[in-house]
């Protein structure tokens, strides 16, 4: 018997997979690893072909294993299907059998797979399919270069993507309504990698293997998604939801369009281009990112487009597009303190230029707080009270959505200006006064006049009870 974290007594081990590189010889000694066993899956001309040697000769697996087992607190059972050997790349038909091979031959609990690829697949979605309808949960990390990819996208998979926006391994966000379920903090980790030397690491991929750890500290038998998902929320720091509205404008009519920033949702558009109804111009990124400069097919080794990135702050407003696209750019403003929307917005409107736009449902949508006492550090203080040092705490809401980049309150029919509503936004991202009013480029003083408005709107708090 063993006692899980929700203090449940729960009658036999959980059995973990691991899809990755394999496993060291020298990481199987641990005192969580009740059991430890392997395959390594190939393929040929001749189709599959399969053998016990599933050691890590690149160190990938081996670091998602020991970051897995430097987070659980409970013993597990072990299996590691080898995938890929000489470089961090397989065919997704690999991937597909070993998921069939899990279906086929072992009775697993869990199974985490920190690789997707960006194209969805059939027989993966199948495979995917067969095991979770089978009870077993699939947990998988989104691409690292921030594209949506499989089978992390897929519904019965558990998608695990990272945000700066947080800071500590154990902070995350759990979205609903979303392909990715979970948002974890874009931290580095300090993990034992190939022969116990110490590495650093930072990504989906790694943060993948936390989230495995919690729902194995937390977990009941029978699992399922649903399930994993609600002891995830017990914990997270929030649970972000996106309201559904109706749509009642015309629709846009984009003839020639630029595009801004190159990330997830810009490289997919990138790569299919040839696709689009409409010219791109130009794809423009922040200098600071390192991407100015090189072509998008060298960047996206599946993609043929040819267009050079060019550096947004050179981009000629007075240019013949006529819609400016913009993906999310929250953690642009995070690591550059500076807010692109709000220049883009007031850029378009002074040229003429349509605008659309996505935002990021972590950066850019406030919702219900799991645990509203993590926002707090300034307790017991009104907003009269606050210095610059202080972090301002926001009240929860349960309805909120965003109408031309300004937040709209459901229950109360506010819809409050674009100033206030980035005030808002970087309270809710635990940031102190002065760094708001950094962000913002004002003066502190008017950061905190506008909160004791919104203070009187009970839109944050001043005595926290």
């Amino acid at each position: 018997m063993r006692v899980s974290g929700n203090g449940r007594q729960v009658s036999s081990l959980l059995s973990i997979v691991v899809i990755d590189s394999g496993l060291s010889s020298v990481n199987r000694d641990n005192a969580y690893l009740k059991s430890v066993g392997g395959v390594a899956i190939a393929q040929s001309d001749d189709g599959f072909s399969y053998n016990d040697e599933f050691d890590d000769t690149i160190g990938h697996g081996t670091i998602v294993v020991n970051l897995l087992l430097d987070n659980v607190c409970t013993n597990i059972n072990l299996f590691v299907i080898k995938i890929f050997d000489s470089s961090l790349s397989v065919d997704v038909k690999v991937l597909a059998e070993a998921l069939r091979y899990c279906y086929e031959n072992l009775k697993c609990d869990l199974v985490q797979i920190s690789l997707g690829t960006l194209h969805t697949d059939s027989e993966l979605k199948k495979a995917v399919d067969c095991l979770a309808e089978n009870g077993t949960v699939i947990v998988s990390a989104y691409d690292n270069e921030s594209c949506i990819s499989y089978p992390a996208a897929y519904e019965n998979v558990i998608g695990v993507d990272v945000t700066p926006e947080l800071r500590n391994v154990n902070q995350y966000f759990i979205t609903e309504a979303s392909i990715v379920d979970v948002v974890g903090a874009d931290v580095y980790h300090r993990v034992k990698g190939l022969k116990d030397k110490r590495v650093i690491v930072r990504g989906s991929s790694w943060y993948c293997s936390y989230i495995t750890a919690c729902i194995i500290n937390f977990s009941r038998n029978n699992l399922d998604k649903k399930l994993c998902i609600e002891v995830l929320k017990a914990n997270s720091q929030a649970i972000l939801t996106v309201p559904v509205e109706k749509d009642e404008k015309e629709p846009l009519e984009i003839k020639r369009a630029v595009v801004f920033p190159f990330n997830k949702e810009i490289t997919s558009m990138a790569a299919f281009e040839h696709l689009l109804t409409f010219d791109v111009a130009d794809y423009f990124d922040a200098r600071q990112k390192g991407k100015v400069g090189r072509r998008i097919c060298d960047l996206l080794p599946h993609a043929s487009n040819k267009k050079t990135l060019l550096d947004i702050a050179n981009l000629d407003w007075n240019d013949s597009f006529d819609t400016f696209i913009c993906g999310h750019t929250g953690e642009l403003d995070s690591l550059l303190g500076y807010d692109f929307l709000s220049s883009i917005v007031e850029k378009c409107n002074e040229y003429g230029k349509h605008r659309f736009m996505q935002y990021s449902m972590w950066g850019r949508t406030l919702s219900t707080f799991a645990h509203m006492t993590t926002y707090f550090a300034a307790k017991e203080k009104s907003v009269a009270m606050l210095s610059n040092k202080d972090i301002f705490p926001v009240r929860t809401f349960e309805l909120l959505s965003y109408r031309d980049s300004r937040l709209y309150l459901h229950d109360t029919g506010l819809l409050l200006e674009h100033f206030d509503s980035r005030i808002l936004e970087l309270c809710n991202g635990k940031n102190m006064g002065g760094d708001i009013a950094v962000r913002l480029g004002v003066d502190f003083e008017l950061v905190k006049s506008r909160l004791l408005d919104l203070e009187d709107k009970m839109l944050v708090y001043g005595t926290v009870v």
